[in-house]
């Protein structure tokens, strides 16, 4: 399935601050509901698990989709561009062409708040022709809006 990406807006049909009930119209049931972790539970968090079409669907405490991570097999494009295709050092170099503010997070992987989006790339080192393993996308104010709410959940 492919998803055409607008920084801090989303993808395809799907649109940050859509509800559970609005995501599930668009692309149907999903293969399972998770929460994550304690640490989710205690924030209220939780995801849409669309494993067949490779999407993850994040919702945050305010039941509201907050950012979306892709794996194969789907295809993210941003400017003619499948992001899940190209080799990941490919990615990473066209990234930092769009955003020479792009931060390294996790070597390899890289992170642009210009364009809400970050990968995941555990074996870029051994294979550099692989693709990202996933690309996350996210809205705008995404880490602040976790800054205060874990603030508020520890106080």
């Amino acid at each position: 399935m492919q998803f055409d990406f607008q920084p801090y807006e989303g993808a395809g049909a799907l649109r940050f601050g859509m509800t559970p009930e609005k995501v599930k119209k668009v692309l149907g049931d999903p293969d399972e509901r998770l929460v994550r972790n304690k640490y989710s539970e205690m924030l209220g968090t939780f995801e849409y698990l669309y494993n067949a079409i490779g999407l993850h669907i994040h919702f945050n405490w305010n039941d509201s989709l907050d950012s979306i991570s892709f794996m194969a097999p789907a295809s993210l494009t941003f400017r003619e561009k499948d992001l899940m295709s190209v080799p990941f050092y490919e990615l990473r170099d066209w990234i930092r062409d769009i955003d020479p503010a792009a931060e390294d997070v996790e070597d390899p992987d890289i992170q642009s708040n210009l364009l809400g989006i970050t990968t995941y790339s555990p074996n870029a080192e051994d294979d550099p022709t692989e693709p990202a393993e996933s690309i996350m996308i996210f809205k705008r104010e995404y880490f602040e809006d976790w800054d205060r709410r874990r603030k508020e959940v520890t106080q």
